[in-house]
């Protein structure tokens, strides 16, 4: 399955892009929101290289980032277990959809937790609710 991130741009808040100087959290300068980046040709390794789970086909297409509020990426934490964190694009965007809801029972189904960051916290999300 081949997608392309179209007017999402939320990867540009979500990530620290420090070739940019670009902290999480925050838009990068070189972004407009629905428009995408300004450096799009240029843009560092780390931005090309970078793919959501919306992106690699694990979502179903209404669940774009965008479209939720909510960005799905796989990672590590320092011990090298992987685990799902999500990214919201605003304070209760994960709480706000069901389809998020759904997400997290798929990502549980694989054995996988699913990490909340939201302003500056990290919680435990469960099919059942918040576990911090």
């Amino acid at each position: 399955m081949s997608r392309q991130c179209g007017e999402c741009s939320l990867c540009c808040k979500t990530n620290r892009i420090d070739e940019l100087e670009s902290p999480a959290g925050q838009w990068c300068k070189h972004c407009t929101p629905g428009d995408g980046c300004g450096l799009h040709i240029d843009r560092p390794q780390v931005c090309r290289n970078f793919e959501c789970l919306w992106l690699g086909g694990m979502f179903d297409e209404d669940m774009r980032p965008d479209r939720i509020g909510v960005l799905f990426m796989a990672t590590t934490d320092n011990g090298g277990v992987p685990f799902v964190a999500m990214h919201e694009q605003h304070h209760g965007a994960a709480m706000a959809s069901s389809r998020v809801c759904d997400a997290v029972d798929q990502i549980e189904g694989m054995g996988l937790e699913a990490i909340l960051v939201s302003g500056g916290q990290a919680m435990t999300l469960t099919v059942n609710g918040v576990a911090t």
